[in-house]
């Protein structure tokens, strides 16, 4: 059975209630505003490093090199093997022939 009775009284006895929800409401926000600004400084670091990234690339590409093919500056040797046993694969490596 509903029994009526005016909002005074039903604010009166809900008030802890409310109160406790209202509490919940602002423990939550005050989590999601600690997310924003984790996340705002995430993009600031990834901004920062996508810049790095960029600036190291173009200096790197301004460097003036020696006009040598890929070939005619290292030669193809053996390194090593994958794995040891009956079968074994050689492992081809790229050493500089200055090197050699």
């Amino acid at each position: 059975m509903v029994r009526v009775t005016s909002f005074h009284e039903a604010a009166a006895r809900q008030r802890s209630v409310v109160l406790g929800l209202l509490e919940r409401c602002r423990r939550r926000i005050d989590v999601v505003d600690q997310l924003s600004v984790t996340l705002a400084g995430c993009e600031r670091l990834v901004d920062a490093t996508v810049q790095a990234i960029h600036d190291t690339a173009t200096a790197f590409v301004q460097v003036p090199r020696p006009s040598v093919s890929f070939g005619a500056a290292f030669r193809a040797v053996k390194v090593g093997f994958k794995k040891p046993g009956p079968n074994s694969q050689p492992v081809l490596g790229y050493v500089r022939r200055e090197h050699l």
